[in-house]
């Protein structure tokens, strides 16, 4: 099994799409629709989808992953099959992303749809890939970002988002200025700079709906390396990105990263075999008062307020109160009093708390 992607309509045809390895000669990768039921996908529901080309005996750089775009395709990331003369072949789909209907047929607004009669032309977005590990589709922009394993010197993150780009292997790895492909957006190298790696085995657009991360990571692009415990973002909009680290000594031998629906991020590691959750926990600060109360003096039947202004995180909650006592439902940052009466005169104060700690009021005079 190397990839796994739900139907956009899944929530009413309950359709899963999979794509995984043949294990009957010839082998091939296949990639097939399921109907689920529950967590089970239902006896005799297979549909073949598309089987691509048959393998070699390599055992490697097979891809992939696939996942359906917002314009309601299914993307496939398929590997060179070790296999250098296969990423700059158009009749093969080895070395390339795919772009496929949900039946498997060609989109017909595909890049070399109407320029050859070779199927496998047909359903080719973009070619000049190694090992086109992981991907990732932004949602709302529909923009794609390849994460390609390099060879002896640099991993790619490259821009899938137009059709018909060629990515240059095996002519050339890591950033390029020769015209006829495309440089990757980011690039990191095997020994020099920071970050350094081996394998960039995942990645995501960091943009969920609704997340309690702090605003500097939405839209980013995370990524992770096989080798090293770590992880890096850059922003995929900026025209020569760097890479800010996000988190250390996590991951290791990491085989993808993903955005959940929670707002959280997700990894899977191979050696612990086990998948993780990244949560954020804002940081505490105890509350502070930046603006005490004062004393009043109002006559008989007249309103009397009192208010605070404070800060703290998370954000803090109030208790007024009276000569020492607490004032019932008197839970916000300021208190009212709408009809004085003489026997309302007294000393106030209110104390300020949240999970960091609390701190008391100077106590004010009604009079």
């Amino acid at each position: 099994m190397i990839g796994i992607a739900l139907d956009p309509d899944f929530a009413t045809n309950n359709f899963i799409y999979l794509y995984y390895t043949v294990n009957t000669a010839p082998l091939k990768n296949r990639i097939s629709r399921f109907t689920a039921d529950g967590d089970v996908a239902m006896a005799g529901s297979e549909q073949f989808v598309l089987e691509l080309d048959n393998l070699s005996t390599a055992t490697n750089h097979n891809g992939g992953s696939l996942a359906f775009g917002i314009d309601g395709k299914l993307y496939v990331a398929v590997g060179d099959n070790a296999n250098t003369s296969f990423p700059q072949n158009l009749d093969t789909y080895h070395g390339k992303i795919l772009r496929i209907n949900k039946d498997g047929t060609a989109p017909t607004d595909n890049p070399f749809f109407s320029t050859t009669t070779s199927e496998q032309r047909k359903r080719i977005w973009a070619y000049g890939l190694r090992n086109p590990y992981t991907f990732s589709i932004q949602p709302g922009t529909g923009k794609i970002l390849v994460n390609d394993v390099g060879q002896n010197a640099w991993e790619e993150i490259n821009d899938a988002s137009v059709g018909g780009r060629n990515f240059g292997w095996p002519t050339t790895e890591g950033p390029t200025t020769n015209p006829s492909f495309t440089s990757p957006l980011y690039a990191y190298n095997h020994s020099t700079g920071t970050p350094t790696g081996c394998a960039i085995t995942g990645g995501t657009y960091f943009s969920p709906a609704n997340t309690n991360y702090p605003p500097t990571y939405l839209g980013k692009f995370f990524f992770q390396d096989y080798c090293n415990n770590w992880i890096y973002f850059i922003d995929p909009t900026a025209t020569s990105p760097f890479a800010t680290l996000f988190g250390s000594n996590v991951g290791g031998t990491s085989l993808s990263i993903m955005t959940g629906s929670d707002g959280n991020l997700y990894y899977l590691s191979r050696a612990a075999q086990r998948l993780y959750r990244i949560k954020y926990t804002p940081p505490t600060i105890a509350p502070s008062i930046v603006q005490q109360p004062t004393s009043l003096s109002v006559s008989v039947g007249q309103s009397a307020t009192f208010s605070v202004t404070a800060s703290g995180t998370p954000s803090p909650s109030y208790q007024w109160q009276k000569n020492g006592g607490d004032i019932s439902n008197a839970i916000q940052s300021t208190y009212t009093i709408s009809s004085a009466q003489l026997s309302d005169a007294g000393n106030y104060q209110v104390i300020v708390s949240n999970t960091a700690g609390s701190t008391t009021s100077s106590s004010v005079s009604l009079t």
